[in-house]
Order: C-alpha cells, then sequence, then structure tokens
C-alpha cells in the first residue's frame, strides 16, 4: 500500500536567484577543453592492435595491453573535462552548447568502434571494452549537460543509452546514463526522443517491482529529478507526450516508490549524508510538482 500523502500542503516557492555571468574560469576551462579533446579523442579511439580477437591471441600483448590503458586514460581526461564545467543558468559562456554538440558524434564515434556489449565475448578485450564505455557514460553525460536544449537525439543513441543503463550492475553509471538521457529528452521539437526517454525514467517510478526493496534508489532518485527538469516548461513542443499519456498521475502514484528510494540511501556511506538531503530535496519537488501539474489543468 502505497502510503497517503496531502497533495494540498502548500509547498513553498523558492525565490529565483540572481542570474550570474560566465567566470573567468569557466572561460578558461572551454579554451582549455578546446584545445586538448581533439588530442584526446584520437588517443581514445580503439587501433586494430587495441583488443584481442576472440579467435586468435593477440598478436603483441604488451601493445594491446598500452593500448588499453591509453584509451581508458583519454576518456577519463575527457570525461574530467567536461564534468568539470559549470551548467548552472548563466554560467556558459557563448558557443559552449555549440562546441559540445561537435564533439557528441566524435564520442559516439568512439563507443561505436569500442563495440556493444554483444560484442565483448570471452578474448575479446572485453573488461577494456566495458571500462571504456563506462567512462564514455560520462563523457556523454558532461556533454549533455553543456548541449541540453540544443543536442539533437538520435534513435539509436537513446537506445544504445538505454541497453547500456539496462545492462550495468555499476548504480553510478545508471545515474550517468540517466543524466545523458534526461538532457537529450529537452530538445523542444524532438516530441519521439522525449516519449521514449520518458517512458523510460518512468519505468523507474512506476514498474512492478519484485519486492519491498527499491533496486536501484539513486538511479530512482535521479530519474524522477530528471522527470521534473524535463516537464518543468509545460510550453514546450514535446509536453505533450505528458499530458497524452497521463503522467501527472503516474507521478503522484509514484511518490511513495520516492520517499522508500530515500530511506534506502545510506547515510553512513561515502556520500551518504548528501544523497540523503538529495532525496528530501526530491520528494518535496516531485510533491510540489504534481499540485502544480494538477493545477494547470491540461
Amino acid at each position: 500500500m502505497e502510503e497517503e500523502d496531502n497533495d494540498d500542503e502548500v509547498i513553498e516557492e523558492q525565490q529565483p536567484e540572481r542570474i550570474s555571468t560566465p567566470s573567468n574560469s569557466q572561460t578558461n576551462s572551454l579554451s582549455l577543453i578546446a584545445t586538448l579533446t581533439r588530442p584526446l579523442l584520437l588517443l581514445a579511439r580503439p587501433t586494430a592492435l587495441s583488443f584481442p580477437q576472440s579467435s586468435a591471441p593477440p598478436i603483441h600483448p604488451p601493445t594491446t595491453s598500452a593500448l588499453g590503458t591509453i584509451h581508458i586514460r583519454a576518456l577519463e581526461c575527457l570525461n574530467n573535462l567536461f564534468l568539470g564545467i559549470n551548467t548552472d543558468q548563466g554560467q556558459l559562456p557563448e558557443g559552449a552548447a555549440k562546441q559540445a554538440t561537435e564533439v557528441w558524434k566524435d564520442v559516439w564515434s568512439v563507443l561505436a568502434a569500442v563495440g556493444k556489449q554483444a560484442e565483448w565475448t570471452v578474448g575479446s578485450g572485453a573488461e577494456v571494452r566495458k571500462e571504456m564505455w563506462e567512462i564514455g557514460v560520462g563523457v556523454l553525460w558532461g556533454l549533455a549537460r553543456i548541449g541540453k536544449g540544443e543536442l539533437i537525439p538520435d534513435a539509436g543513441e537513446v537506445s544504445a543509452l538505454i541497453e547500456f543503463c539496462d545492462w550495468t550492475n555499476d548504480e553510478m553509471i545508471k545515474v550517468k546514463c540517466i543524466g545523458a538521457l534526461g538532457c537529450l529528452a529537452q530538445r523542444g521539437n524532438a516530441v519521439e526522443a522525449n516519449k521514449v526517454i520518458g517512458a523510460y525514467l518512468f519505468s523507474y517510478l512506476t514498474s512492478p517491482l519484485p519486492n519491498t526493496t527499491i533496486p536501484w534508489p539513486e538511479a530512482t532518485l535521479h530519474a524522477a529529478s530528471s522527470i521534473i527538469d524535463i516537464y518543468a516548461d509545460e510550453d514546450q513542443q514535446y509536453d505533450v507526450n505528458f499530458r497524452e499519456l497521463a503522467w501527472t498521475e503516474a507521478l503522484a502514484g509514484a511518490k511513495d516508490r520516492v520517499k522508500r528510494a530515500g530511506r534506502a540511501i545510506d547515510k553512513k556511506k561515502e556520500g551518504g549524508r548528501e544523497l540523503k538531503d538529495f532525496a528530501d530535496e526530491v520528494y518535496a519537488n516531485v510533491k510540489g510538482f504534481v499540485q502544480y501539474r494538477r493545477r494547470l489543468k491540461i
């Protein structure tokens, strides 16, 4: 049984924060990215010797091992560069979103060369491939945060992110996939992609559970938070999905799951207290957002 919440409870509206301008450090970071991105992408791209073939031993094992390390380190550098950019309103320098969209396809080209999970057979460098995808998803999340609203979601890329998110057992990787998907969904005229992504995010909140345990509490919280970010502006073209699929009531029915996801967070673990605070914020936001959408009556 879900816990009953008082939807008439008034949720205090926060005062809008003062919009700031990009700092010098932000501008310098973008300049550094422009300088380093292309060399790092070249180092990240696999070669014919990067992975052993499952049907034969590596031609030169030391070279294959060294190349794998180089690819991984290059992706880690890209990950740190893009996730280090402050994407708060007013903080992104002019041209940052365009820069992110240009790099986006290059990162997907690297991941295509790595191959999908079905290709990671025994003896084919599966561990290196897996690690490259895990880091690559972080790079995509960083790029999506910068290019939010500008990136054009590709059906194949959306499908690949969902597939990898379902495949991985690492919750932090799931969170990064969800973060990237949530940004992709905010392209105003990408109605069909938004529908696919929205339905996937709602699956964390509404899919039947095998028992009372929330299997991925942090991912569940991030899915709920992403849903609110995506549909905060009812004037967006893609908002038709939220209305026609009755997602206001779906979100209302998921409040108990969001609350239980927060309770499942262990405050004693590293970062646990901050995550608990995030969980409380998401739960309050879900309640407030349901109230807001119901008042719209659209």
